[in-house]
């Protein structure tokens, strides 16, 4: 049964709100939650979903949440455990906990090890267990399939005569993210042994597009190879790692014994992973974080866990609207549909109070998800009080002396000589497209219109623009020279205020003005092979939603100022 924070006692839950702003503090501040938050954190149920909107404090709930478990419930640190996806977050959350205050005196006397990602876990727990497993470094991981790739291309590349590739893009890193992402895809939803050969069948009846199946016969024999260099070199990547783990999980008996452990196995082994046994039994909270990107490796990790310490409460925190991780093997169905996976005492609280934007920013990113999701779903709403402004600018229309170039060539040609240095450093003679000067000019007015912001955060769908030879960090480099050349920033003050990503990595960040580059249809809806991993779920129908999560990822990333730059009517 799905419930809302609504059925929370309120006296409860304004008792909570009151100790924490009473006696928590961080950094000196009264540690404030609202009434959802607040139900949040007293929460007992077995199996808890938060949505946590974007700016909704995410993090703070999960410390609060410790904090409170720790302090007004008795719960030893050993005995939580708190998931994340990456070792800065672990990092954050751990370091945040040491800095919490009840009544001026430390919750933790030293940083915990609470906060950790999935696969550190995973790894500490193998070795704990005597596996020492060898993990390959994800620079080595590309760097092995960049080599098989070019032994299966060295006489002709079947995905570029089928078309499959971009002709306007380079060959060699689209070729490596389609193969990592098929990789990836591959272990997530079938892993092992039993799933490879699953996964070969699939293939092998698999009729439905012939480009596609094109690629399926290209990639298949790739993850093969991968398979089996890395048995040769006896490491293993991190997703067989996950599945290691909860292999290890499975092996552990009922009352408490290690099957699998060698019965000639020394004696401080033995004694070792009897302490683990009793370690993961003792366990009586389960968080996980950033939970819309779970996939069926972690379900399976979280379930032979619980196995282990039946009585461990889940505590799921996420947002659905921030679900971009599909290619990595995430799947949001296991968000949408918690209940059918977690059954037992499920309850479900929304956070819907945005602490990061203005009010309309907050209103069109709610307002637009609502529409693209046709989700009955809570509207979010500011906090500030602020309006906060959303500019569209079509950068084609900004105001450029074509003639420059012949004259004296100090203005506008400044920026077409800035993009040259960075697009063609041999050769002086080429200049770049008007428009790409157009686009660096409309951006640094924006510079310079926020100069004294704190920061500026530059986004674009992908690690290229729609210019070829123009790619992200080479407009970023060439934005940099026009704004110093300007002094409209130093060199130091650019590098500390201005900063640019891929909207994918944008997740979790935050400035006081984002820039859009070429936020067009065309290039934020784009659905270039849609096809390519139907296998593994993928339809037309999902890549959309994806991209509309994309959006809405990057919009909220702006506290005041979101500028869209635009080549459409």
């Amino acid at each position: 049964m799905n419930l809302t924070f609504e059925y929370v006692k309120l006296p409860r839950m304004q008792e909570v709100q009151k100790w924490f702003e009473k006696h928590v503090s961080l950094h000196g501040e009264p540690y404030f939650l609202d009434k959802e938050q607040a139900a949040a954190v007293c929460d007992s149920h077995k199996n808890t979903l938060v949505t946590a909107r974007a700016g909704s404090g995410k993090t703070r709930i999960i410390v609060a949440k410790i904090a409170y478990l720790i302090h007004q419930e008795g719960i030893k640190p050993a005995e939580i455990s708190a998931f994340v996806f990456n070792r800065t977050a672990a990092a954050e959350i751990n370091q945040r906990l040491t800095e919490v205050k009840i009544d001026d005196v430390p919750l933790l006397t030293e940083t915990p090890n609470i906060a950790t990602t999935f696969h550190k876990f995973a790894l500490d727990t193998l070795k704990q267990a005597d596996k020492n497993p060898r993990i390959i470094s994800e620079e080595a991981r590309d760097e092995l399939i960049k080599v098989i790739i070019k032994q299966h291309t060295r006489f002709r590349n079947p995905l570029k005569t089928a078309q499959i590739l971009q002709p306007t893009l380079p060959i060699e890193p689209q070729m490596l993210g389609l193969i990592s992402q098929f990789i990836n895809r591959a272990q997530q939803k079938y892993p092992g042994m039993i799933g490879f050969k699953k996964l070969t069948q699939i293939i092998k009846n698999y009729s439905a597009d012939p480009q596609t199946k094109i690629f399926y016969d290209f990639a298949l024999p790739i993850y093969q190879e991968y398979r089996q260099s890395l048995k040769k070199q006896e490491k293993i990547d991190f997703n067989v790692l996950m599945s290691d783990a909860a292999g290890l999980f499975a092996k552990i008996s009922i009352n408490g014994t290690f099957e699998g452990l060698s019965q000639t196995a020394a004696d401080a082994t033995r004694k070792s992973t009897v302490m683990l046994i009793h370690a993961l039994q003792a366990k009586h909270y389960l968080l996980i974080d950033e939970y819309q990107d779970f996939s069926y490796l972690f379900l399976n990790l979280v379930n032979q866990l619980r196995k282990l310490c039946p009585e461990a409460h889940l505590f799921a925190v996420g947002d659905d609207w921030q679900a971009i991780n599909r290619f990595a093997g995430s799947d949001c169905t296991y968000f949408l549909n918690f209940a059918d996976f977690f059954s037992e005492d499920t309850y479900k609280i929304n956070l819907v109070t945005n602490y990061r934007s203005d009010r309309k920013i907050v209103d069109s990113a709610s307002n637009y998800m609502i529409k693209a999701t046709g989700q009955n779903a809570a509207k979010i709403t500011a906090f500030s009080k602020k309006s906060g402004k959303i500019h569209r600018v079509n950068y084609l229309k900004t105001r450029f002396d074509t003639e420059d170039i012949k004259g004296d060539a100090l203005y506008d040609s400044a920026f077409q000589h800035a993009l040259a240095d960075e697009m063609y450093p041999s050769n002086s003679i080429n200049l770049p497209p008007t428009t790409a000067a157009k686009l660096l000019k409309a951006t640094l007015k924006i510079i310079k219109k926020h100069h004294k912001a704190e920061q500026i955060l530059i986004l674009h769908r992908h690690n290229f623009t729609s210019f070829p030879g123009l790619t992200l960090s080479k407009f970023y480099r060439a934005l940099k020279q026009v704004t110093i050349q300007n002094y409209i920033l130093t060199t130091e003050e650019f590098d500390q205020r201005v900063s640019w990503l891929t909207i994918h990595r944008s997740k979790g960040l935050e400035a006081d003005v984002v820039i859009i580059l070429e936020a067009d249809n065309k290039l934020l809806f784009s659905d270039f092979k849609n096809n390519l991993f139907e296998i593994f779920g993928d339809n037309h129908t999902t890549n959309r939603e994806d991209q509309y999560r994309l959006y809405y990822v990057a919009i909220t990333r702006a506290k005041h100022h979101l500028y869209l730059l635009t080549s459409e009517k």
